[in-house]
């Protein structure tokens, strides 16, 4: 399953791949098509070997701008091969047809199913060495090597590119296929994953890769992954030309100062600041290749290639003791190392001490939390996610947690999810409007939880409150703490809020109490004294708004300060505010008899006006006015405030 994409319209940028066995001709192929020798190396020239990735860039017309990644062919650099395989929009398998198909070609051609490649074409190279009877021969061969692939009915297109012969029908084939790739980009946060860093005088460091999804441009913040390091992009370079700007599909070379070399690896990434987070646990769909000759055994050990990354791994299979050649399952795989990654994301995998690909797959989670092999749940959260557009994705977020939080702010479901914010915030807007998703003070809560949550507050509320005695008076704070779980306090004074409605406890902004409002047999000598030294605090005649800290420490012996405020919102002779401020009932009474008075006369008052009319601070004015707002006596419309 692909990830839910909005498609942008953008400039094309196309790459092919070629793929196949060493010294089938890969890279003068590619020279003789674009003019340029992908073997940059002196070694690789001098040993007539691709070692190294190679590119080489042609304008297509009528299509725009065609990069080809030219990969090594020998096993001891399929590592290398996988690198540049990933993330091509064609291939190319190359056969060399005195030869036909090797090793090398079947490995790559296996890892290009592996990694979702979806169109390609065979080339079979060579042909000048050949009578026509075995070329037949070889066709044939190809055939068959092929089917139930996703070259099956691919063309097979014969050339020579030591005499040019077959090279005007391979261009129109490439150019035919190409005109089949979507030309519009899906919209996606910046992934630049790097295959090569290297060093400039007067530039300093370099980093190079295939951009998969997003844009960067000079200026800029990226952030380097794994390592979670931000650092600005000086230069960006594309085809050997500067520009300001790169998006999807295109080789990119971008100048990143203030780093050396030394701190940056292959299979590290540039992405969007707070895009992604490193991970080393990946639940996957895992496939075994029907060429593995044996079983994958619990807790094999095993060489992972995702995007430009080698990681070693160990595979912990979670519904059965081994894996069979040709069949798949799921799987949750143990890095040694961390990585970034995104979930749909493809990959293959080598045995930890073979050199060729026994399987591949695509990551289901890049973020699992097994907490115990074989569990059920886990299982069906798996498959659930495995199937899941972005509206499925963030319900299983928020109802099965990840790594045991349940409540999300939209950033934090952004690299979870793999999706941009434009995206997640409409479909978060959808899930809210249809009541599937609650949204609380900007985090957003499955309902089910929600209730969950609410009724572990009424249950420490019921136990705490024992009896309405005065000693059971306590904080919206007091509670969140009691939770099981962690929970922001905006959530818990939304449960207890609804709860006051319900007439289950009261609870005025802050300071909870029986449902009944009786205080007990009354307050004891202490708390009266407490509560004459607190009323000496208050102006008979002006508005004064106090918070519980300041009480504590201005008033002597204030050990039952919380009690005492308690018994007082109960009685209501206290109320309490926004901002966590107090006042008594009878200041805002006068206070409001002002307000309204106002309101009668002029229509609207703004708070910046009442605050010098009455002497208050801004902060305490605003309190005063939106506790009015709270009661229903007055509405705030257009930054005034006007009477209900």
């Amino acid at each position: 399953m692909q990830k839910d994409i909005s498609l942008t319209p953008s400039k094309r940028h196309y790459t092919i791949g070629t793929a196949g066995h060493v010294d089938h001709g890969k890279s003068a192929l590619v020279w003789k098509l674009t003019n340029t020798n992908p073997d940059r190396l002196k070694e690789e020239q001098e040993r007539g070997m691709s070692i190294e990735l190679g590119y080489a860039f042609l304008n297509l017309p009528d299509l725009g701008e065609v990069a080809f990644i030219d990969v090594p062919g020998h096993e001891r650099f399929l590592r290398t091969a996988v690198a540049g395989i990933w993330g091509i929009d064609l291939a190319m398998l190359v056969i060399a047809a005195d030869e036909g198909p090797m090793p090398q070609t079947i490995e790559h051609l296996e890892a290009l199913e592996y990694l979702g490649v979806r169109r390609g074409l065979v080339v079979l190279n060579k042909v000048d060495l050949v009578e026509p009877d075995w070329l037949l021969l070889m066709q044939e061969e190809v055939e068959t090597l092929v089917k139930g692939t996703f070259l099956q009915n691919a063309p097979i297109v014969s050339v020579s590119a030591k005499t040019g012969v077959g090279l005007d029908e391979l261009r129109e084939k490439l150019t035919e296929l190409l005109r089949q790739v979507p030309t519009e980009v899906p919209q996606a946060n910046l992934r630049l994953p790097i295959d090569r860093i290297f060093t400039m005088r007067g530039f300093g460091t370099i980093v190079a890769g295939t951009i998969a999804g997003g844009e960067i441009h000079t200026g800029n913040e990226a952030e380097l992954m794994p390592q979670g390091r931000r650092l600005r992009v000086r230069y960006i370079q594309t085809h050997n030309v500067q520009v300001e700007s790169a998006g999807r599909g295109q080789r990119t070379a971008v100048n990143l100062p203030g780093i050396a070399v030394e701190e940056i690896a292959r299979g590290d990434e540039l992405t969007a600041p707070g895009t992604m987070l490193p991970t080393r646990r990946l639940g996957v769909r895992l496939m075994l290749s029907h060429r593995a000759g044996s079983p994958l055994l619990q807790r094999a050990r095993l060489r992972l290639h995702k995007g430009t990354a080698e990681v070693i791994c160990r595979a912990v299979l979670l519904d059965r003791a081994e894996l069979a050649p040709g069949a798949s399952c799921l799987c949750h795989l143990r890095l040694e190392e961390t990585i970034v990654a995104e979930r749909y994301e493809r990959f293959v995998v080598r045995g930890f001490s073979e050199m060729r690909v026994i399987g591949g797959g695509q990551i289901v989670d890049p973020y699992v939390w097994i907490r115990r092999r074989m569990r059920a749940q886990e299982l069906e959260r798996l498959a659930g996610v495995e199937k899941a557009d972005t509206p499925g994705l963030i319900l299983s977020l928020l109802l099965h947690g990840q790594a045991r939080q349940k409540v999300f702010r939209l950033a934090e479901l952004i690299p979870l999810t793999s999706q941009t914010e434009s995206i997640l915030r409409k479909t978060l807007a959808e899930l809210v409007s249809n009541g599937k998703v609650l949204e609380i003070d900007g985090r957003f809560i499955h309902p089910d939880y929600y209730l969950a949550i609410k009724d572990e507050v009424a249950t420490i509320c019921r136990k705490t409150l024992a009896g309405g005695r005065v000693s059971g008076a306590l904080s919206g704070e007091e509670v969140r703490t009691r939770l099981k779980a962690s929970i922001d306090l905006p959530i818990v004074d939304r449960a207890l809020r609804e709860l006051a409605t319900e007439g289950r406890i009261q609870y005025s902004a802050g300071i909870i109490t029986a449902a009944d409002g009786q205080s007990g047999a009354g307050l004891t000598p202490e708390l009266k004294a407490l509560q004459q030294q607190m009323e000496r605090l208050f102006d008979p005649k002006g508005f004064v708004l106090i918070t519980l800290p300041e009480l504590q420490k201005r008033l002597t012996g204030a050990s039952g300060l919380k009690k005492l405020i308690g018994y007082l919102v109960a009685k209501s002779e206290l109320v309490t505010l926004s901002e966590g401020l107090l006042a008594r009932r009878s200041d805002m009474e006068r206070a409001w008899e002002n307000v309204r008075l106002i309101l009668e006369k002029e229509g609207e008052l703004r708070v910046a006006d009442w605050k010098d009319r009455v002497g208050l601070s801004r902060k305490d004015a605003t309190a005063i006015l939106d506790w009015f707002v709270a009661e229903g006596r007055t509405m705030r419309l257009e930054g005034t405030h006007r009477l209900a």
